[in-house]
């Protein structure tokens, strides 16, 4: 049922981006594509976000040019925009001795994510990550962003007031080169480690999320750059709503 409805929303969405001359990928457990937001439902830090709060995007006509366009719902509750400049920081290899090199700043109100990977030393990483703010998703099943990427296969991290700081929950994505792609996150299929070793731990803590972040470790030496446009919360119910319309 949960691969019914993803490949409904993705179909679904994938008509809002007629507009943006974007090219698309698609796969089931991460995966989807842009939308134009007309309103943000933006998260107040240490808070209980609302249980359905659903933003909105024009469409552009399809039937003639005079036709209305078509309003449809994008699922979920925005936690970053990057309008403004966020809280996140970079943390390469180099505490562990390696020459590896990252920034975060923002790009036409996007997150970017670059650098230039190293192998030297022992090294092979550079990660960007949120500030420790404490928030209850325990209402949301997953995550739903946009990105564009470089053709490498980057890891949506995050970290739990239960479990600490030191231990994340990844799930790793490939990125197409050049295109704005949209990937859905369940909780559920993000796998615990330990400074990148995988570990025997509970299942994602949603109720005290600390921070989200990305990294890079491929192996593969040279320049990198992520783009994020937005990281939204997202419950199964909504998911299942927005197929149905």
């Amino acid at each position: 049922m949960k691969t019914i409805i993803l490949i409904s929303l993705l179909s679904f969405l994938l008509i809002s981006c007629a507009s943006e001359n974007v090219s698309t990928f698609v796969s089931v457990t991460p995966q989807a594509t842009p939308v134009s937001l007309e309103q943000n439902a933006t998260m107040t830090p240490q808070t209980t976000l609302p249980a359905t709060s659903v933003p909105v995007t024009e469409i552009p006509p399809t039937a003639s040019p005079t036709s209305p366009p078509s309003i449809v719902p994008i699922p979920g509750v925005e936690l970053f925009d990057f309008a403004g400049r966020p809280e996140w920081y970079t943390v390469d290899d180099n505490v562990m001795g390696g020459v590896s090199s990252s920034e975060v700043k923002i790009v036409d109100e996007n997150l970017s994510f670059s650098g230039k990977m190293s192998l030297e030393n022992n090294g092979g990483f550079s990660s960007v990550r949120s500030e420790w703010i404490p928030i209850d998703l325990s209402d949301y099943d997953g995550i739903l962003l946009r990105v564009l990427g470089d053709g490498k296969t980057y890891r949506l991290r995050i970290r739990s007031a239960e479990t600490g700081r030191n231990i994340s929950y990844n799930i790793s994505f490939e990125t197409t080169p050049d295109s704005w792609e949209l990937f859905y996150f369940p909780f559920a299929d993000m796998v615990p480690t330990y400074f990148g070793t995988e570990v025997d731990a509970d299942k994602l803590d949603t109720s005290r999320v600390g921070s989200f972040g990305f990294m890079l470790s491929d192996k593969q030496p040279g320049e990198f750059e992520l783009l994020v446009d937005w990281i939204r919360v997202v419950s199964d119910a909504e998911l299942e709503i927005v197929s149905m319309n």
